[in-house]
């Protein structure tokens, strides 16, 4: 078999098709042509058409993950879900993973982190949910025990959670005391406090 054109496609020009005896038969990264160095001329056989084309699943995956790191930091899980609803195969997939592991692309210590300071400065969860929520994307229990228990000493909940209670029952005026309390002790049941926080706050205000 021989290339006999190497062109890039217009719609993406990070993407070069290769042509064999005069026919298009496949497309693949820029960087896979020059990794092998593809030119008009080359004799390939099937075994290094297929190094090529497996060279080029490994770019596109990497590509792609890195893409959705990019967008916003994610778990390892998540981006091991995008990739196979995105359609890559499990060998690209670890490789890829690997990849961004050993490059700290990936990290979940970190991203349990970065998630816990966002969720309780912006949000103002309380520290239940904020594991729950980790746990659903697929965080493992021992990294969520490990980050969370860095938090729980500097952490006042029951300060914020009190805060937003005083907020929240301004809004219930009109309400009697049971309505009051079944709202406001479910409200912050949502945002994640514990039940001796709830309790106190409870015992405080009503």
């Amino acid at each position: 078999m021989t290339i006999t054109k190497i062109e890039l496609q217009k719609k993406n020009k990070n993407r070069a098709s290769i042509y064999i005896d005069d026919e298009f038969a496949f497309g693949v990264h820029v960087n896979v042509v020059y990794d092998f160095g593809l030119k008009s001329g080359m004799e390939i056989d099937e075994d290094l058409k297929q190094k090529i084309l497996s060279s080029d699943a490994v770019k596109q995956a990497r590509l792609y993950a890195v893409k959705l790191i990019d967008y916003r930091p994610r778990c390892e899980a998540e981006v091991r879900k995008k990739m196979k609803e995105k359609g890559f195969g499990q060998a690209d997939t670890d490789e890829t993973v690997e990849y961004l592991k050993e490059n700290n692309f990936l990290n979940d210590e970190k991203f349990a982190r970065l998630y816990i300071e966002s969720k309780l400065d912006i949000k103002k969860w309380g520290l239940n949910r904020i594991g729950y929520q980790l746990h659903a994307l697929g965080v493992s229990g021992d990294t969520i025990d490990k980050c969370l228990n860095e938090y729980r000493d500097s952490t006042d909940e029951y300060a914020t959670a009190l805060a937003l209670a005083e907020k929240k029952l301004s809004s219930l005026t009109k309400d009697d005391r049971e309505a009051r309390y079944r709202k406001l002790s479910g409200f912050l049941g949502r945002k994640g406090y514990s039940y001796d926080v709830i309790s106190r706050i409870m015992h405080e205000l009503l």
